[in-house]
């Protein structure tokens, strides 16, 4: 226990030892979140979220209205760490794609424990480029949809997903085809995310 170990001590700082380790773990605790928090920060104010309802119509009419480009959807949890690393890439991919004919449109859903609209709000902070649209897909919109369309297997759920349209695809009843799609779940199915894979198949829609 804590007094077997610290046999090396000499006897005065081994009746303060374990307070100063205490104190020692309160500050990390302490800081940890302000660190994270003043990274964010220094980004500026979050973009707005927009809440999907159960059809998803409010993602489905952005989608649409956007057929003139080139469209990337994503399915993310706002606090998987992989998935702020995707829209963190991604903001990186718009930054080198300046010009590019291109609509993200990111679906944040509640899928492990502590994600909410609050937490992604703050995920949304990692990728602000105005090409861009976040939303709040509480009732799961997106991943049932992909579920089905990428047939995943019902042990598995669609979701740390990247999914590419080409131009003048329109989204009805059933949802397009995908052009290209990638999971980030190292499945054997569908192509494996990585940042350069995802940026290799943007150039080659947008140009």
């Amino acid at each position: 226990m804590i007094s077997d170990s610290l046999g090396h001590l000499p006897a005065e700082r081994r009746i303060h030892y374990p307070a100063l380790v205490m104190r020692r773990l309160l500050l990390s605790l302490i800081l940890v979140p302000i660190q994270v928090g003043a990274a964010v920060a220094l980004q500026g104010p979050s973009p707005g979220i927009t809440s999907v309802s159960p059809d998803g119509r409010e993602f489905v009419n952005v989608f649409n209205a956007a057929s003139d480009r080139t469209r990337l959807v994503t399915v993310f949890s706002p606090t998987c760490g992989h998935c702020l690393r995707g829209a963190a890439d991604i903001q990186n991919i718009l930054s080198k794609e300046s010009g590019a004919r291109i609509k993200v449109l990111i679906l944040w859903a509640p899928i492990l424990g502590m994600d909410s609209r609050r937490a992604a709000l703050q995920a949304a902070a990692y990728l602000r480029d105005p090409r861009a649209e976040h939303f709040w897909d509480l009732w799961n919109f997106g991943r049932q949809h992909y579920n089905k369309k990428l047939q995943y297997p019902e042990d598995k759920s669609a979701w740390n997903i990247y999914v590419l349209y080409k131009p003048h695809l329109a989204w009805h009843r059933s949802g397009p085809e995908p052009t290209v799609w990638m999971q980030g779940h190292h499945l054997p199915f569908g192509l494996e995310y990585t940042a350069d894979l995802l940026h290799e198949h943007v150039k080659k829609l947008v140009r």
